[in-house]
């Protein structure tokens, strides 16, 4: 017997390990000294919406990112080669690579960009010199350019209780939402019955309006009409409130029932052998090829589960015939078998579009409150403290768990030399409810 894939490699798991690695470094260089240094050089009633605008611009970035996935997946992961299946079958691999080089070298050609900024802005260099006699002060009483200083900047971030709370709603709704921006493709592939390009189109697009509404409106009101640090945060409790009923709602959405030919057996599996095709010996390793019975609507995880013998070509749709699964006057096509749902397909991405607007919003408002509570030459640290916090207790374990829960609501595993695969097949239902509850 053969005890793993011998082909399989580790090295593209570690490349794409590390290329995710050093984004993060990125990223959070931008977020931390980014922000700060937008704060630092231009006047304190303008902060709110210049973070506004900078925010609403990053937010083209993502569904440009899932247009190019779309497009890029249409393509077959290995262009020289001409598979027998297309991009509509759950097996097809698409170019998931093909984005990253072009947009690699435009990310490098900005990071040199952004390096020829001076330290401090000329439009900025008077504020700054008027501000010259508090701000050495300020240094002489803190000197956080010494270890010692630092240690005291983070004893006093530590006992900010205002900054902790802020915090900590942030990484609490992360932990919330981070299914939605990580899984969200794959969660309307299974509640939707979509195409993996489809599916990255409209996670990219939808919602793109609302939420720069949502970041624009409330960088607008922030700074024309200054609202205190109280009403920011009960207006940022309230908009959340209404994400969760959001969420709530998300679990009562998707195609119903299960047309997939089987049951589930006293193991919590899904058994897909039946009387019908017990002499057809159709074992684990099996490979997936769906086919559809038009006249009932049943899908069969494979000819062989349908129990066809014969293979036809009517107008270039492939077809099965003589099937012990599927009575004699009748054949079945290669395919799943086409769900309507579009009424709730619609007012999910109705809902989608509001919670997007929602939970836009807040964001302004939380980063003037983490801005104001504490003082000038703590921002950077301030920013970097509540990301490490948000890393450690949010993005780090919340896709994790939800993967896990992902898994466990797999239906159908595939097999390769004995071992597990990949999930072919997720039963609907538990997965709304694992990710929405």
């Amino acid at each position: 017997p053969v005890h793993g894939n011998p082909n399989t490699s580790s090295t593209p798991a570690i490349l794409i390990f590390m290329s995710q690695f050093l984004l993060g470094v990125g990223v959070s260089m931008y977020w931390t000294l980014g922000i700060a240094y937008l704060d630092d050089n231009v006047r304190k009633n303008q902060t709110p919406w210049l973070i506004a605008i900078s925010s609403t611009i990053r937010l083209f970035g993502s569904p440009i990112g899932f247009w190019v996935a779309s497009k890029a997946v249409e393509f077959y992961v290995d262009p020289t080669l001409s598979p027998p299946i297309t991009d509509k079958d759950p097996r097809w691999i698409g170019a998931w690579w093909m984005g990253w080089i072009p947009f690699g070298i435009i990310a490098s050609i900005f990071s040199v960009l952004l390096s020829l900024f001076p330290r401090v802005l000329p439009r900025a260099s008077q504020r700054l010199k008027e501000q010259a006699r508090v701000e050495v002060k300020t240094e002489e009483k803190t000197g956080n350019n010494t270890f010692g200083g630092f240690c005291q900047m983070l004893k006093r971030l530590f006992r900010n209780r205002l900054l902790l709370c802020n915090t900590f709603s942030y990484v609490f709704y992360m932990f919330g939402v981070l299914f939605y921006y990580v899984y969200m493709p794959k969660y309307m592939e299974s509640q939707f019955h979509m195409t993996a390009s489809d599916a990255n189109m409209i996670t990219g697009n939808v919602g793109l309006i609302s939420s720069a509404i949502g970041v624009i409106a409330s960088g607008y009101v922030v700074s024309s009409f200054k609202p205190s640090a109280r009403m920011i945060t009960g207006c940022n409790f309230g908009v959340e409130a209404l994400g969760v009923i959001c969420m709530i709602v998300y679990a009562h959405l998707g195609c119903q029932g299960n047309n997939l030919h089987g049951q589930w057996a006293a193991d919590g599996s899904w058994d897909l052998n039946q009387q019908c095709n017990s002499e057809c010996n159709c074992g684990p390793s099996v490979p997936y090829e769906p086919v559809c019975d038009l006249t009932r609507s049943v899908t069969f995880f494979s000819p062989c589960h349908a129990g066809c013998s014969e293979v036809v070509f009517n107008e270039g749709v492939k077809m099965f015939k003589n099937c012990s699964c599927i009575p004699d006057t009748f054949t079945a096509v290669d395919s799943f078998c086409p769900v309507d749902c579009q009424y709730d397909l619609i007012i999910f991405l109705v809902i989608f579009c509001i919670m997007s607007l929602l939970s836009s919003m807040s964001h302004s408002g939380l980063v003037i409150i983490q801005f104001r509570t504490v003082d000038p030459e703590d921002k950077s640290v301030s920013i970097a403290l509540s990301e490490m916090m948000c890393s450690a207790l949010a993005y780090i374990p919340a896709p994790i768990i939800y993967g896990y829960l992902i898994d466990k609501s797999c239906m159908v595993w595939g097999q390769t030399c004995g071992e597990r695969g990949n999930c072919w097949l997720y039963f609907g239902e538990s997965l709304r409810y694992y990710a929405n509850y």
